[in-house]
């Protein structure tokens, strides 16, 4: 019986997700049967340092009943300050100019300027501060163009709080 192998190319893909897992000292493996089956497996090392510094979170969304279900879930963990609520771009903006947050967490779809625009604007005046967007609807495109203009990361909004947490903490870092 003669058993050719295959040697596997990451492409663009696999390529970036290594080099991503990499820089967070995580591994790719790839494993085969015969081209026919294909599983990933994607290692992260649990991160040992304590979640101990408090960040200040302003919030940004159109709609009042999801800023108060954000502020609710956020405002209970003793990690996260919620430094300010804005209900625009451009009041996000002018909070921004205000008051120093370490991330703004910003809904994507909003009249006038939406989230991309306002993070642009944010990240023009101050490029130290993270903005994480927040959409309803999972859109690749959406995501890829935020990623691309210097969002500090794209999430659904049914994100579980404690995610959500870990997730702006670990962009903090």
């Amino acid at each position: 019986v003669l058993k050719r192998e295959k040697k596997i190319e990451l492409g663009f893909g696999l390529g970036a997700m290594k080099e991503r897992l990499q820089a967070l000292q995580g591994n790719l493996s790839i494993h085969t049967d015969n081209m026919e089956e294909t599983v990933l497996i994607c290692t992260i090392p649990r991160n040992s340092e304590a979640n101990t510094d408090t960040l200040r979170v302003i919030l940004v969304d159109d709609q009042p009943g999801i800023l108060d279900g954000l502020k609710t879930n956020l405002e209970s963990h003793n990690q996260l300050q919620i430094v300010g609520i804005a209900e625009s771009g451009e009041d996000a903006l002018s909070l921004c100019n205000h008051i120093q947050p370490d991330i703004v967490l910003m809904d994507v779809n909003m009249a006038n300027m939406n989230g991309i625009e306002a993070m642009e604007a944010i990240k023009e005046r101050d490029s130290m501060i993270k903005v994480v967007i927040l959409s309803s609807f999972e859109n690749i495109d959406q995501a890829v163009e935020a990623l691309q203009k210097g969002a500090n990361g794209y999430l659904l909004k049914s994100i579980q709080a404690k995610e959500l947490i870990d997730t702006l903490h670990f962009i903090h870092r």
